[in-house]
């Protein structure tokens, strides 16, 4: 059979079989015999058979001798053939062992394949072969297989690792651990240093990739170790000829030398290009930058022309910087983005590191803008969402360009013809019959300015001279700081900036100037230069360029959403909240303003957010509210006051906020002298630490009156007065000795009489004969005496010693004392289980009703004590009165639990751009019928999720959420407005619930009479009871008689009341010979039964139930009491249990002991041999060590 190419092959004989070739010797031209390989067709697929050809043609243009040659190459032919030289079958597993100078010859072969583009990838032994006597050569002509001897594969290649991708680092270790084995034979015989030569290799074989050298170094290297062992056999044959009276010319070291990497690198820089470099004939320079030179270059494997940019030598000659930007250039290349300019070769010769990319022959935009000024809006944001979309994929290899900017962006011929069409006539419609699927423009040098990490979207000299000018780059960048996909959005909004308006959004002299215009001059109004820009445009641009990188778009994905909907004529992510009503065409009068403070968001967000606080502070008159509930739009909150003694009614819509970022509320009026006011206060990040609070109000005057009222107020006197309440709040946080002071942060006065005072030191002194702890006595009258009356009225003993770091049973303690001696006033909150502010207030438990109804959420729910009953305090009223008038409800503060509110209208889509850390957290809302539980982990996660709410989502299909930066973007897919918060779900820790205050010794002693209502039965959902038994009372009764006998069982009981008191429980009911009991918690619990468990010695020893559960609680006996299945429970494990014995059900454990047995230091607990009658519930048996 023949074939034919650059001459005539005839097949003699098969040879082998390969997964893509089949081998043959062939005879060329009737003369000398050659290898033939017959690519197999059936079993690849095209793609592969492009890939494999590829690689082939350009490996036939590498022309050196330690390389099999290829012969011919015919693509065209169906099937397509090779032709090789033909070489014997010795490899590197049968020959013998190599010297230095073979390795030399193998590594400068493949230094030489790799500077042509050419990756042997998983290679073996079998690759390694000898042509003839000592004549060692790589044979690259097979297609990479990985090898079964993962000892020479690279650490990142090896089975199970993630990063499996054939590189150049990858080659120098295989050859190094083959070569390795070879030079194990070799003798250490003075002649050639096998130590050095093996040292050599062992760095080949580095772990990190980043670690190895170059095969051209270690080639470099190779020489130097082969020209010292050349030298050593100069001077071991003179020493021969002296011997032999013969004598030898002398040969200096200088003969010998071979210049160094470095050395030869930076002769390279000076020295001229060269026309070729690797596979690539170098034709005109098409542009130059900071970075380096481009060229038009074609490749020589494939005839296509590409663009070679020729790297200067701050990028070049930083072995790390390059080999970091390689990295990430190969990756992104890997994607295969139409959007990104292809990166075809990262490759050096000639001691020159270049960059081979694909050629894009429209130029760049940067030409286009110097050519045409500013572009049409449309234009611009079509080329721009290009741009954003090779970003997008970047960002999701967590890819940061750092030097976005016009010069980078290579415009296709579709998008030079695009921008050469005239607009349409409809600039809504289409473009022109141009495909949105087809690119317009590519962006380039990914990669490059991450390398060059000094420089950005400069480059900086030796000298420290700066060149070009900064006039894209992110305020951080600027300063130095940390970059991240925020500064590549920056660059973005700087460059759509320029199309827009026809020059940067920031000009200047010098770089310093600009640098400063970037960190703090504000972005220039689009609309004063082209007030034709649409309002959705100038949104984008202006979110883009936020100082702030937290007020910006989280990455280029979310940017890409709302550019895609403002090209369709859709409304984007940042509409309006709260949405604005109709004007039926009256004028919106806005009056912004801003206030710098040196304070963090984080810490003014709790007290700006306090709008109860903040309307007292500035001098707004109280508020009356009432709520009523429409069938399609659920509970309306309706407000009214006295403004100079004329009445003022509205609806108020609720609150919407993201913490520490933004809060806004509209209000509606059906009297008074405005239609409607809105309030938006949004609060931003500023160099130093500090915060900008930016403060819109809105507002439509129902008549001329309204108007001037507006312009006088709302202009003038409202916007100083916010400013002084701000200005306050941030002089009270920048001292910090006011954190564990009672100062009023809004500046008020303490309002209480010197009779008051008077009394409460009395009184006090009361709480110290009781041994109360000496600190919280103090605190507890600088409060009251100094603190603002709505703290005063409501006082949670948790988050009192929380505040001012005292320990919380001694603030319990001193609390319920302080209510005894009338020092404070003992009252019950009653919480909402769905927002979680109190709906109502009881003086006693004894008013207590079994359902309580929350007006703000129109909901009747059933009293819980551990949860929905909190016991708090207020100043008694001869000691100080509290007021409690109400300037506002609904803010951020009466709900601090809730991260984010907000309202959607039916078909809107909102993008909540969020900064949540590690924990659990709920989404759920009034008209919801279902919630969402969100999980964000510091460990993995999405950053980005959209959430339909016309139903719930399927099991397992909510994605955890990675800390710091996400975006949720929330659809209303319903036909009804929705309002929707997330919550954290951290426990209420800092409630002390009814159920924790009745397990408190104190709190049943001190106040007995708190109890039920006769017949009122509330349930609590986890209370942890213990029961326990004196064992042996009837043998000691018959013994010693009833009356010695109670005695001994008298001083028991008393002991174990004293030993539950100590743990922080308390004694519920003596039940016949023994006791039941409640605590807080299991851990004292456990602590309490660890001490009762006596020694075997003990006359009356004990037998125990312990078990946590719900339970119900009422009135017996004028004492609160538990009744209930877990009572009947405990009874049933009371009788399994021997003396010295606790029976204990899996609730009481820690989760991850469950089912397992339990170390505990004074405690053996084992699991029970069997379940509990009537129950699937596993118990435990536990008995002193």
């Amino acid at each position: 059979m023949r074939f034919f190419g650059a001459q005539e092959y005839e097949l003699i004989s098969p040879l082998r079989s390969g997964r893509t070739w089949s081998s043959f010797v062939a005879s060329a031209g009737g003369e000398s015999l050659v290898e033939l390989r017959v690519l197999d067709t059936d079993d690849l697929s095209e793609t592969e058979q492009q890939q494999d050809l590829c690689r082939l043609q350009r490996l036939a243009i590498v022309e050196h001798p330690g390389l099999r040659k290829i012969i011919d190459l015919v693509s065209d032919h169906h099937p397509p053939f090779i032709v090789v030289e033909r070489l014997n079958l010795v490899t590197a597993d049968d020959a013998d062992a190599c010297g230095v100078q073979d390795c030399q010859r193998l590594f400068e072969a493949l230094a030489c394949a790799h500077r042509f583009g050419v990756v042997a990838g998983p290679f073996s032994s079998t690759d390694v072969r000898l042509r003839a006597a000592h004549d060692w050569i790589l044979d690259l002509t097979d297609a990479p297989t990985k090898s079964n001897d993962e000892s020479i594969l690279p650490p990142e290649q090896r089975s199970g690792n993630a990063c499996n991708s054939a590189d150049s680092a990858g080659d120098v270790y295989s050859l190094s651990a083959i070569l390795s084995q070879c030079v194990q034979a070799l003798p250490d015989s003075g002649v050639t240093d096998r130590t050095s030569l093996l040292h050599l290799l062992a760095r080949g074989m580095a772990l990190a990739p980043e670690a190895r050298p170059t095969a051209g170094q270690l080639a470099h290297e190779l020489s130097d170790l082969a020209a010292a062992d050349v030298r050593q056999q100069i001077r071991q044959r003179k020493q021969d000829s002296q011997l032999a009276g013969t004598m030898i010319p002398e040969s200096s070291d200088e003969d010998l030398y071979s210049p160094t990497l470095a050395e030869s690198a930076s002769s390279a820089m000076t020295a001229p290009i060269p026309d070729q470099l690797g596979r690539f004939t170098l034709h005109e320079r098409i542009g130059a930058g900071a970075a380096g030179t481009v060229y038009r270059a074609t490749d020589c494997s494939n005839n296509e022309n590409v663009a070679i940019k020729i790297l200067n030598a701050t990028v070049a000659q930083n072995p790390s910087m390059l080999r970091r930007f390689t990295r990430e250039a190969r990756l992104l290349a890997q994607v295969g983005s139409p959007y990104v300019a292809r990166l075809l070769d990262a490759n050096s010769d000639q001691g020159l590191h270049f960059l081979a990319i694909e050629f894009i022959s429209g130029g760049t935009l940067s030409t286009v803008m110097r050519n045409s000024g500013r572009l049409a809006e449309r234009k611009s944001l079509r080329l721009i969402l290009d741009v954003v979309s090779a970003l997008t994929v970047a960002h999701q290899q967590s890819i940061i360009h750092r030097d976005i900017k016009p010069e980078n962006i290579l415009l296709t011929t579709v998008g030079q013809l695009f921008l050469d069409t005239p607009e349409p006539s409809n600039p809504t419609g289409g473009d022109s019959g141009f495909n949105d699927a087809m690119p317009l423009a590519k962006l380039s040098d990914f990669g490059l300015a991450r390398a060059d990490s000094s420089s950005e979207s400069m480059a900086v000299t030796q000298d420290g001279a700066i060149l070009g000018t900064p006039l894209y780059m992110s305020p951080e960048q600027c300063r130095g700081t940390a970059a991240d996909m925020r500064s590549d959005i920056y660059s973005v909004g700087a460059t759509l900036f320029h199309m827009l308006a026809g020059r940067p959004p920031f000009l200047g002299d010098n770089p310093v100037t600009l640098m400063n215009a970037h960190c703090h001059d504000p972005v220039p109004s689009l609309r004063q230069l082209r007030a034709e820009i649409s309002d959705g445009c100038i949104a984008v641009v202006e979110k883009c360029l936020a100082k702030n990188p937290d007020a910006r778009y989280s990455d280029a994905a979310a940017l890409l959403a709302d550019l895609e909907r403002l090209l369709h004529g859709e409304p984007t992510s940042m509409v309006l909240h709260p949405a604005t009503p109709a004007t039926d065409g009256l004028d919106v009068l806005e009056f912004p303003f801003s206030c710098d403070l040196s304070s963090s968001p984080g810490q003014l967000w709790p007290f700006i957010s306090n709008t109860d606080r903040v309307n007292h502070a500035l001098g707004l008159p109280t508020v009356s509210y009432t709520t009523r509930t429409d069938p399609a739009r659920g509970v309306e909150r309706f407000a009214e006051s006295k403004v100079a003694g004329q009445k003022i009614v509205w609806q108020e819509h609720p609150y919407e906020w993201i913490e520490g970022r933004r809060l806004s509320v509209l209000r509606e009026f059906s009297t008074g002298p405005f239609l409607w006011f809105m309030n938006i206060i949004e609060m931003q990040s500023i160099s130093g630490g500090g915060t900008r609070v930016n403060q819109t109000l809105k507002v439509v005057p129902r008549n001329w009156f309204g108007g001037m009222l507006a312009r006088f107020t709302l202009g003038r006197s409202t916007p100083k007065s916010f400013r002084r309440v701000y200005q306050q709040i941030d002089d009270w946080l920048s001292r910090p000795e006011n954190a564990k002071s009672s100062a009023d942060a809004f500046g008020t006065t303490a309002a209480m009489t010197a009779t008051g005072r008077t009394r409460l030191s009395e009184r006090l002194e009361h709480l110290t004969q009781r041994r109360i702890d000496p600190a919280v006595v103090e605190t507890l009258r600088q409060f009251l005496e100094h603190a603002p009356d709505p703290e005063v009225a409501r006082i949670r003993p948790l988050m009192f010693a929380e505040r001012f770091q005292l320990p919380p049973k001694d603030v319990i303690d001193a609390c319920l004392f302080a209510a005894k001696e009338g020092i404070l006033t003992l009252l019950w909150d009653i919480l909402c289980p769905s927002c979680r502010i109190p709906a109502d207030v009881q003086e006693t438990l004894a008013t207590l009703k079994d359902h309580g109804y929350c007006p703000s959420c129109d909901l009747r729910y059933e009293i819980d004590f551990a949860n929905s009953v909190e016991l708090i305090f207020r100043s008694h009223p001869e000691i100080r009165t509290a007021e409690t008038r109400t300037y506002c409800i609904g803010g951020p503060a009466f709900s601090a639990h809730v991260v984010a509110q907000t309202r959607l209208m039916p078909g809107e889509r909102f993008e909540m751009e969020l900064m949540l850390t590690e924990g659990s957290y709920r989404l759920r809302g009034p008209q919801l019928p279902f919630a969402v539980d969100v999980r964000v982990s510091a460990a993995a996660g999405v950053t980005r999720f959209e959430l339909p709410l016309l139903r719930p989502p399927l099991p397992n299909s909510v994605p955890t959420l990675r800390h710091g930066n996400q975006v949720l973007t929330l659809f209303n897919n319903t036909t009804r407005e929705l309002q929707v918060r997330l919550e954290r779900t951290a426990d209420r820790s800092m409630a002390l619930t009814a159920a924790a205050a009745a397990s408190m010794p104190v709190f049943r002693e001190m106040f007995p009479h708190e109890v039920l209502a006769p017949g009122q039965i509330v349930s609590v959902t986890n209370i942890t009871l213990l029961m326990a038994e004196i064992c042996g009372a009837n043998e000691l009764y018959q013994s010693l008689g009833d009356g010695p006998a109670f005695g001994k069982i008298r001083t028991r009981l008393l002991a174990v009341d004293e030993t539950i008191k100590s743990h922080g429980g308390a004694i519920v009911k003596i039940v016949g010979d023994g006791v039941l009991a409640t605590f807080q918690n299991s851990e004292s619990a456990i602590g309490a039964i660890t001490a009762l468990l006596s020694s075997a010695s003990e006359p009356l020893p004990l037998r125990m139930a312990l078990h946590r559960s719900s339970a119900l609680v009422t009135t017996l006996n004028d004492r609160l009491d538990y009744f209930g299945e877990a009572l009947h429970l405990l009874r049933t494990m009371l009788q399994m249990a021997e003396a010295n014995e606790l029976i204990l059900t899996a609730s009481v454990l820690p989760t991850g002991d469950q089912g397992t047995g339990i170390q505990h230091d004074a405690l053996q607990i084992v699991p029970l041999e069997c379940t509990l009658a009537d129950t699937a519930m596993v118990a435990y048996r536990c008995r002193r060590v």
